[in-house]
C-alpha cells in the first residue's frame, strides 16, 4: 500500500491527517465539504477585512452561519455551520470546525442557534475565546464580527434568519 503524500509540499502523511506536519497544507478526502476555499486579499498587514473580502450575508442560505478565517493557519478557509442547533470548534478529531493548532483547546468552544440567534460559548479553554478582541465566556454572534480561537482570526458571515 502506498503511503499517503501532502499535495503541497509531497511530504509523506499518515493515513488519517487532515493537515501536513511538514508544511500546515489541508489533507483533505475529495468528499470533504467541511470547507470551502474562499478568497480573502491579503494586503502589507495581513489579511484584512475589505469590501468583498468575504460573501455577504445575502450569499449563504437562511439559517446558515459561516466562520472565515481572516488571519492564521488555513487563512481564506470558510467554516459552513448549517443542519444543527449546536457545532464544537476545537483541536479533536471529531470537532465540527476542527483547528490543528495547539493554540486551540481540544474542546475549545461551542457555536449554537437557538430561535434564530446564534451565540458562542467558551468551553473553558486555557487560551480563551474571543468576540471582537474582548474575552468572553459565552456572547451573541452577528455578520461582521472578529472571533479569535488561538491563532485563528475569523469573521462572522450569516444567512438570513430561518
Amino acid at each position: 500500500m502506498t503511503e499517503p503524500v501532502c499535495p503541497g509540499c509531497g511530504a509523506g502523511v499518515a493515513a488519517h491527517a487532515r493537515f501536513c506536519q511538514v508544511c500546515g497544507s489541508r489533507i483533505g478526502a475529495p468528499d470533504d465539504t467541511s470547507t470551502i476555499p474562499v478568497t480573502v486579499p491579503v494586503s502589507a498587514e495581513g489579511p484584512a477585512a475589505q469590501p468583498g473580502s468575504v460573501p455577504d450575508a445575502g450569499s449563504l442560505p437562511a439559517g446558515v452561519l459561516a466562520l472565515v478565517v481572516e488571519r492564521g493557519p488555513d487563512t481564506g478557509t470558510r467554516f459552513l455551520l448549517a443542519g444543527a442547533e449546536r457545532f464544537t470548534i476545537g483541536r479533536e478529531n471529531s470537532s465540527d470546525v476542527f483547528l490543528d493548532d495547539v493554540t486551540v483547546s481540544r474542546r475549545h468552544a461551542t457555536v449554537a442557534r437557538d430561535s434564530g440567534a446564534w451565540s458562542l460559548r467558551d468551553e473553558g479553554s486555557l487560551n480563551g475565546t474571543y468576540v471582537n478582541g474582548r474575552r468572553c465566556p459565552e456572547s451573541p454572534l452577528s455578520t461582521g464580527d472578529r472571533v479569535t480561537v488561538g491563532k485563528f482570526h475569523f469573521i462572522v458571515q450569516m444567512g438570513p434568519a430561518s
